[in-house]
């Protein structure tokens, strides 16, 4: 089939990013570099933290966070063509954006500061919520107005396998442009935006996956899945770009 796309605007924090999702192709075509730590399932769902190296660089240049249903094998066209035309989505993202709360541990155990601590904050993901509240409160937020479906962002909409939120590492703050080159990427994150790390060493990240799902079809309220915590250990050279 042929690859279409759409774009939505994406508010996390205080910036906007773009999220090009590749209609029946997202996270089918990725390349797994061989370094994805799967979690355990919960629900058929099961979060999954992927290290991305460079050619052969062993040194990660980015951390993904995917979700992925394990219950479906691949959309076909027609399904993706009705899953497009309704918008009725089964699955969404947390209501601020973010893959759910992180944390970076150094080799000795110390947590690291977490800049942006709100990302990790309990009550940005409470036990359920008002498709059409969540909605009305992100465009008065972000004065955007894109049609009533395209908030909070759906995942595994098209694909079994959908990005959550993809960190960059790097030790300078980028400009967040997303990258429209990759058809299948999420605009990444520097992760220096978020945690206060420095030092140059080996450092473990955690994340505590959730997403939200409809509690019937056609309903407003999603209730919220908690996925196992997932680990990686990376090293971070504090002098230059990897």
């Amino acid at each position: 089939m042929n690859v279409n796309f759409f774009i939505v605007f994406r508010k996390s924090a205080s910036c906007f990013f773009v999220i090009l999702y590749s209609i029946g192709c997202m996270g089918q075509n990725a390349v797994e570099h061989g370094r994805i730590i799967v979690g355990e399932p919960t629900n058929n769902i099961r979060a999954e933290l992927e290290a991305v190296s460079p050619g052969e660089s062993n040194r990660p240049s980015e951390l993904i966070i995917w979700v992925r249903d394990l219950s479906v094998v691949k959309f076909t066209a027609a399904e993706v063509s009705s899953n497009l035309h309704n918008q009725d989505w089964t699955f969404y993202l947390p209501g601020n954006c973010f893959c759910g709360p992180v944390e970076i541990r150094d080799a000795s155990g110390v947590q690291i500061p977490l800049i942006k601590s709100n990302v990790s904050a309990l009550t940005n993901y409470p036990a359920s919520y008002s498709l059409k509240a969540e909605r009305s409160d992100y465009f008065r937020r972000s004065e955007l107005h894109f049609g009533p479906n395209v908030f909070p962002i759906p995942v595994m909409a098209f694909s079994p396998r959908s990005e959550m939120f993809r960190f960059e590492l790097c030790t300078i703050t980028q400009s967040e442009e997303p990258r429209l080159n990759d058809p299948f990427a999420v605009a990444p994150e520097s992760l220096i935006n978020y945690f206060d790390i420095r030092e140059p060493g080996e450092y473990t990240f955690t994340v505590w996956p959730k997403i939200y799902k409809r509690v019937s079809t056609n309903s407003d309220i999603c209730e919220r899945i908690d996925l196992p915590p997932v680990s990686v250990t990376f090293n971070w050279d504090g002098n230059s770009k990897k």
